[in-house]
């Protein structure tokens, strides 16, 4: 059930103190433009060193196809990659548009709106206005991998739901992945995906 969740909703999960964490792999003040999201925006402009690659990511088309339970659902990102549909996922959470079918999967209002009040929400009232937020953060559909400077510091400290600015590439990235981190001079390999943070 937890990998349908994470699967369904682009979640991540991690063990932390010997707790198992799951979070959006974009921070939700992000994703929804909050007041607040600019706690969760970082400039690595001055860790930047050089470009390797810049290609679009396999994972991408121009309409993804995605199902959760029994629904299959589209989604038009527009032109601009040499896929025209792509099926993105399958989740195997209980998701049906019948008020009748059972098991249902309802979300409290601590997810749908942040409160703390006690009313819950059926999954089908709230997954495609959701999922589509989340893949218009992906729209520019970009993967540039990098060479980066990063201080110990900076991986110790690493949030991984963050944005993060280039100036010298002109944007805001999604860090993907880190790796061949030189303990000693710093040296590392990032792959980041390109973020629409202004539509």
């Amino acid at each position: 059930m937890v990998d349908d969740l994470c699967t369904a909703f682009h979640w991540r999960k991690q063990w932390r103190n010997n707790t198992l964490s799951i979070e959006p792999i974009i921070n939700i003040n992000i994703r929804d433009k909050t007041g607040s999201r600019h706690q969760f925006l970082e400039d690595w402009s001055s860790k930047f060193i050089s470009v390797d690659t810049i290609e679009t990511p396999d994972e991408f088309a121009d309409q993804l196809v995605t199902q959760v339970g029994d629904v299959k659902y589209s989604y038009s990102i527009g032109p601009g990659t040499l896929t025209p549909v792509k099926d993105a996922y399958k989740s195997g959470l209980p998701f049906a548009y019948n008020f009748m079918a059972f098991p249902k999967v309802a979300l409290t209002s601590k997810f749908t709106t942040g409160g703390t009040a006690t009313y819950v929400t059926a999954l089908e009232d709230v997954y495609r206005s959701y999922i589509k937020r989340h893949f218009k953060l992906f729209a520019p559909r970009m993967q540039i991998k990098i060479k980066a400077r990063l201080d110990y510091n900076d991986v110790i400290n690493l949030k991984l739901d963050r944005a993060y600015y280039f100036s010298q590439l002109g944007g805001w990235f999604y860090l993907k992945s880190l790796g061949e981190y030189d303990v000693t001079k710093g040296d590392c390999k990032l792959s980041l995906y390109k973020l629409d943070l202004m539509s």
